[in-house]
């Protein structure tokens, strides 16, 4: 997949995230700072999260408050999206 089938909350949701985590699949962002630097609600980002998961671009830390990128969603990000949003 190549990021072509991401609408356009869920690319910059997947850039933000690979920015403010630099690219570092071991970074948890809060879904908090993700959800006020898109000016969403936080259940949104949650939802978008989810959705994000299930096509392993990202994966939601266990208590469900932050979630990581993937290999997968940096790769994707780096090929498709920078300097593009």
């Amino acid at each position: 997949m190549d990021g072509a089938e991401l609408n356009s909350i869920q690319r910059s949701f997947l850039t933000d995230l690979y920015e403010i985590a630099q690219g570092d699949k071991r970074s948890v962002v809060p879904l908090e700072t993700l959800s006020q630097k898109l000016g969403i609600s936080e259940d949104e980002a949650l939802s978008i999260s989810r959705q994000l998961e299930q096509e392993y671009y990202v994966k939601l830390a266990d208590s469900v408050t932050g979630v990581s990128i993937t290999e997968k969603g940096v790769t994707v990000v780096e090929s498709n999206f920078l300097g593009s949003n």
